[in-house]
């Protein structure tokens, strides 16, 4: 998919536009799409799966379980979700039957932020500034040491984003891009107010009452949204999807 930004960018550069398509209502307050276009909607106590007319496919309800901090569905047809306040774990399949659990194991301090990588792998962010990536069995592959020492990004208000085999710790005024190894990739400098995603090789953020979305590998801004009150933001196939005040916007890029 990041080939569609790099066409785009090449075909449109600074006339590539947004229409908006379509605006509907949204009592939700995060929206995703998986590799293949399904839409997830949630908050802390439910998760639904919608149909591409946007209506009820599955639902599941966490709410006597506990409160959902995420959402991650980069491996193909199963849905990851994060409970932080238990340091749990639960597997959904693809229609939202709960598949699995896992308590994370206390060797992984507090983990703040945890995505999953398209090979089934976790990525992990703790509280002690420690970037971690684990197998299935909590087996630790990679730990990055404290990323303040070694690379100066400070623990306060970083957010994890992975998008399929790479990985984006985004902070207010740096951002590190690495593999799906940890190897780094980029080490960024941008102004961010608030991260929404990393998705086909661009960033999409929050910066002085706009949202942008910029291509990393060209340093490029390919859209400027003039949009106040955005929680969320994504973009898949040619579509970003913006969430503000319980509205979701889908703009087609032309």
């Amino acid at each position: 998919m990041r080939f569609l930004f790099l066409i785009l960018l090449a075909s449109f550069s600074i006339k590539a536009q947004l229409k908006l398509s379509d605006s509907l209502s949204f009592p939700y307050e995060h929206v995703k799409l998986n590799a293949i276009g399904s839409v997830f909607a949630f908050n802390e106590d439910s998760v639904v799966l919608l149909d591409s007319s946007f209506s009820y496919k599955f639902t599941f309800d966490y709410s006597s379980l506990g409160s959902i901090e995420s959402l991650s569905s980069n491996v193909s047809l199963k849905t990851l979700l994060f409970d932080k306040n238990n340091q749990s774990l639960y597997f959904l399949d693809n229609s939202l039957s709960l598949q699995n659990q896992k308590n994370i194991p206390s060797s992984f301090a507090w983990v703040d932020q945890i995505e999953w990588l398209s090979n089934g792998n976790f990525v992990i962010y703790n509280n002690e500034n420690h970037l971690l990536i684990c197998d299935a069995t909590f087996t630790v592959i990679y730990d990055s040491g404290n990323l303040e020492n070694l690379l100066g990004l400070k623990y306060e208000g970083l957010q994890l984003h992975v998008d399929k085999d790479q990985i984006l710790l985004c902070g207010k005024e740096q951002q590190l891009e690495l593999d799906m190894n940890g190897a780094l990739i980029s080490n960024l400098r941008y102004t961010v107010n608030q991260s929404f995603a990393y998705s086909q090789g661009a960033l999409l953020y929050k910066q002085d009452g706009s949202v942008v979305v910029r291509d990393l590998s060209s340093n490029q801004v390919l859209f400027d949204i003039k949009r106040r009150n955005v929680s969320d933001l994504q973009v898949f196939d040619g579509k970003i999807y913006l969430l503000s005040q319980n509205m979701l916007y889908i703009y087609n890029i032309q």
